[in-house]
């Protein structure tokens, strides 16, 4: 029993049982490798990464949307740049949203936030001088 080769023993309630396991396998002769299916081993073409995903891009668009929303921000461009970097942002969430793009979100959204905060300090800007110019008029 113990010095049957490819056996196997498994207690059970009426005694241990004695399984033939080259009979589960199949017999293989000593000394031979068997035989992988061909899908199972890496190609050549496989190894070099052919055919695999392409990596996801990088958002611009955002980078792009932060750069204009920031000139805005410091009076170079200070209402195109604003507009500009409002509308670029908007697309840049979009875009990364719906599409597999590495980075560029958070900037898009700080574009978004910093361009609001300067065309409504804009708006309050242009008001205020309007006032000012009606009430010194009268």
């Amino acid at each position: 029993m113990g010095g049957q080769r490819g056996a196997r023993i498994e207690a059970g309630r009426s005694g241990p049982k004695v399984f033939d396991v080259t009979q589960e396998l199949g017999e293989q002769p000593a000394g031979e490798v068997p035989e992988v299916a061909s899908s199972a081993v890496p190609s050549e073409e496989a190894s070099r990464g052919a055919g695999a995903h392409a990596a996801p891009r990088r958002g611009a668009l955002g980078v792009w949307a932060f750069v204009l929303s920031l000139l805005g921000l410091i009076g170079l461009l200070p209402i195109i740049g604003s507009v500009l970097g409002f509308v670029l942002g908007r697309v840049a969430v979009r875009q990364a949203d719906t599409r597999s793009l590495i980075g560029g979100r958070g900037l898009a959204l700080a574009a978004v936030t910093i361009s609001v905060i300067t065309l409504v300090v804009i708006a309050l800007g242009v008001a205020t001088y309007a006032l000012v110019v009606a009430y010194l008029e009268i």
